[in-house]
């Protein structure tokens, strides 16, 4: 069921990857609120991405992380799914599908691929051109332990599984692909820190080859309903927010860049996901090393950024001068957000080099109230040079 690209799609971005993200969109037309669950919203919020920003960005690419439309009954799921396709479908950029659980309570497989037109359960892809050729795999985690498919009349969301089958189709591809950076798409998570019914269950030994292919940098997830990140073996794994969760005109998606040093810049769009900053580890070195920069990590042999003249790092220049569409608060929650998951280092010099970052486009008017979550060192160092 796996398939793999044999060529690539020439990216016409000069810094890398960009694509767009939603998950867990949820869509049931006519369907009434359940708890925070806006089901008949969904379609306007798609719409509003698509011709805000999918359409807008440039982008190589779009993927939805699964929980497409909601389970309501077989005939109603063929028709909000065939309507919600039609929107999906108005993306100028190539779009991708992940199986979610919802869309598989009532449904086949089979039926979901003949109105979208996803090409396989799992597959594979390249953007771009060398010296950055990505490479991206869509998971398939919809597998009942004995390795059928979950699916209508088979289905259980406490036993799901990436396959023997799919896990040999993978290990291949990977092996195939060990000169791309890789990035994963599933829509169940690979963590213990979530409960067993949001994760897979085989998600250790999923975990032990993302690790195995230094290749691997991130791992993309839905299905939580809520931001998750968290940092294993080198490898980033992120949960993302979900489209169903606000009332209109609330929204929820990202833009997602690679730049040309493996960076990972998440800019979060309408205020509920986290935007995040991200170092790439180097392919080919050990799996427990992290991309070597010159702002990679505290512990590279020069400071994050210099300083004195206060001047940013090619990531955050980037970030900033690509994402105009963020604001100055969402800005300096991504300087947090780096802080937190260890860019910065905890003495004197790496803290004061966060200062900087956020002190080079001077926040001191809307930052104050948003130091709560930091370290005493940073909001110290903060009023110091403020």
């Amino acid at each position: 069921m796996g398939t793999s690209s044999s060529s690539s799609s020439s990216s016409s971005l000069d810094y890398g990857v960009k694509f767009g993200l939603f998950t867990d969109s949820h869509h049931a037309n006519g369907e009434p609120p359940v708890a925070n669950r806006y089901y008949d919203d969904s379609a306007q919020k798609l719409t509003d991405a698509i011709n805000n920003h999918f359409n807008v960005e440039n982008l190589d690419f779009v993927v939805e992380l699964g929980d497409y439309i909601e389970d309501v009954n077989l005939a109603t799921d063929q028709i909000n799914l065939a309507a919600f396709d039609a929107i999906y479908s108005t993306c100028t950029s190539p779009i991708k599908y992940v199986f979610g659980n919802h869309e598989l309570v009532n449904l086949t497989k089979s039926q979901f691929k003949i109105v979208t037109g996803m090409p396989s359960n799992y597959y594979s892809f390249n953007i771009g051109t060398h010296p950055l050729e990505c490479h991206f795999v869509i998971l398939d985690c919809m597998h009942r332990s004995d390795g059928s498919d979950a699916e209508a009349g088979n289905f259980s969301v406490n036993d799901l599984w990436i396959s023997d089958t799919e896990k040999t189709w993978l290990i291949n591809d990977l092996q195939a692909n060990s000169d791309k950076p890789t990035y994963v798409f599933c829509h169940f998570l690979f963590s213990a820190s979530v409960p067993s019914n949001r994760r897979v269950q085989n998600y250790l030994e999923m975990q032990g080859i993302f690790t195995s292919f230094n290749q691997v940098q991130a791992v993309f997830s839905g299905h939580w309903h809520q931001d998750f990140y968290e940092q294993v073996g080198g490898v980033h794994y992120i949960a993302m927010d979900a489209l169903v969760d606000y009332p209109y005109p609330d929204n929820t998606y990202s833009i997602i860049e690679v730049d040309p040093d493996l960076n990972i810049t998440i800019t979060g769009i309408g205020g509920h996901q986290t935007s995040y900053l991200l170092d790439g580890r180097s392919i080919g070195s050990s799996s427990s090393s992290s991309h070597s920069s010159e702002y990679s990590s505290s512990s590279s042999s020069s400071s994050v950024i210099n300083s004195d003249s206060h001047t940013l790092p090619f990531s955050l220049k980037i970030y900033r001068e690509r994402t105009p569409i963020i604001n100055d608060i969402e800005f300096s929650s991504v300087i947090r957000r780096k802080f937190d998951v260890g860019v910065y280092g905890d003495n004197s010099n790496t803290l004061k080099d966060a200062v900087g970052d956020v002190g080079k486009y001077k926040y001191s008017n809307s930052i104050p109230n948003k130091l709560t979550d930091l370290p005493s060192g940073f909001k110290e160092l903060y009023k110091e040079s403020s």
